[in-house]
């Protein structure tokens, strides 16, 4: 079994699309006994809380579901994920900050499964920058293909 973990800033916007879209990838390959997913946050402000109305309409309208509740991160997660995938480079420096040296997970950058966009972060949409939603969408279906063939070829 393959274990990943996205990793955002409050686990309600770009982790939980990440997390979404690829448990859809991983069920339609009939691969959820092989992949396990999840996603959280490096704050706690939204602890317990679904994934932003406006990020699960979008996600929706490609049919995609957000089933992830807001959590944080944890020091158990280094130990327990194969892979951790935060999605900007404040999200890395943060979670270098925090992991035990004897950490067992791959930390894998988010934007180092995308090929076709030239793009250093998955830009947080949660303050309402134009199409925001919809262009984290198309990162998070593009690097969770990529991700998805890479655990294939892992498992």
């Amino acid at each position: 079994m393959k274990k990943v973990l996205f990793v955002c800033l409050g686990n309600i916007c770009r982790s939980p699309a990440g997390e979404g879209v690829l448990l859809h990838y991983v069920k339609r390959d009939g691969l959820s006994d092989k992949i396990e997913v999840d996603s959280c946050g490096l704050g706690s402000w939204h602890i317990g809380k679904c994934a932003d109305m406006r990020m699960s309409e979008e996600a929706i309208s490609r049919g995609i579901e957000l089933p992830s509740k807001a959590r944080v991160i944890t020091i158990e997660d280094f130990y327990y994920y194969d892979y951790m995938i935060p999605m900007d480079h404040k999200n890395i420096s943060h979670i270098k900050g925090i992991c035990p040296s004897d950490a067992t997970t791959t930390l894998l950058p988010f934007c180092d499964l995308i090929s076709s966009h030239e793009v250093a972060d998955v830009p947080d949409p949660y303050f309402g920058v134009e199409n925001g939603f919809e262009y984290v969408m198309d990162l998070m279906e593009e690097g969770c293909e990529e991700l998805l063939n890479k655990l294939k070829k892992e498992i």
